[in-house]
């Protein structure tokens, strides 16, 4: 896409903007939607260690490349509504995730075998069952 990029800006389709530290990732698809792409979270560490500030990305590949801190990233959905974000005709908010909510595990269970009255057999079979034995 970077190439892309360069043909649009020398052919006047994009404003004469600094794209030296954007970085460019997807698969574009013949009628110009942005598709998802594997392996989006070790592209965008790469590029952060280049020193790349932003990234416009697959908006089905925004969640995740956010993760990566010290990154502006963008989702986009066709070629077109990128080109328009860099002409700044429209407003695209870079996507942020909360790291701590994505990983915090709650460990409590939702329910509790203490609550169940009777049924002594059953509760001793999910106990069996809990513990790997059949």
């Amino acid at each position: 896409m970077q190439l892309l990029f360069g043909i649009l800006k020398s052919i006047g389709e994009i404003k004469d903007v600094n794209l030296s530290d954007t970085l460019f990732l997807g698969e574009l698809s013949l009628n110009g939607k942005v598709k998802k792409i594997n392996g989006i979270l070790p592209l965008c560490l790469e590029a952060a260690k280049a020193k790349i500030k932003r990234i416009i990305v697959p908006i089905d590949n925004s969640r995740e490349a956010s993760l990566v801190e010290d990154l502006e990233i963008i989702g986009v959905d066709t070629l077109e509504e990128v080109i328009k974000y860099l002409n700044e005709e429209i407003v695209i908010p870079s996507t942020k995730v909360n790291i701590n909510g994505i990983f915090k595990i709650d460990n409590s269970p939702d329910f509790d075998l203490s609550e169940v009255k009777g049924q002594e057999s059953i509760k001793r079979a999910l106990e069996i069952a809990a513990a790997g034995r059949t």
